[in-house]
């Protein structure tokens, strides 16, 4: 049991540090299309005419929506499949890019 809790009190010190890491990903892909990933890797999301995306199709529609997803059982995990093998297509578009009218290209 002594274990278990030292493993739960330090989980439980992360959650601030995840709490800032949420908020200045959703700033970052709200003001420059990009996640702290992205900016690393020179990549940025945009619509598929090339034109800036906006808050709702950057980060609701291509994080939240397919997260809420995956936390329905069995569901989820087809989605998760699915999802990511769509990077293999000609256009390498995965699914949550196309349910927001997205793409990912160098900036």
């Amino acid at each position: 049991q002594a274990m278990m809790a030292a493993i739960t009190s330090s989980a439980a010190l992360a959650y601030p540090y995840l709490g800032v890491l949420a908020v200045l990903q959703g700033i970052l892909i709200a003001t420059r299309c990009q996640s702290v990933g992205k900016i690393l890797l020179g990549l940025r999301i945009v619509r598929t005419d090339g034109s800036q995306a906006n808050f709702a199709q950057a980060f609701v529609i291509r994080s939240a929506v397919p997260t809420a997803i995956e936390y329905i059982p069995f569901l989820g995990f087809l989605f998760w499949i699915v999802d990511t093998c769509f990077i293999f297509r000609a256009d390498r578009r995965c699914l949550h890019d196309l349910m927001a009218g997205t793409k990912v290209i160098k900036s």
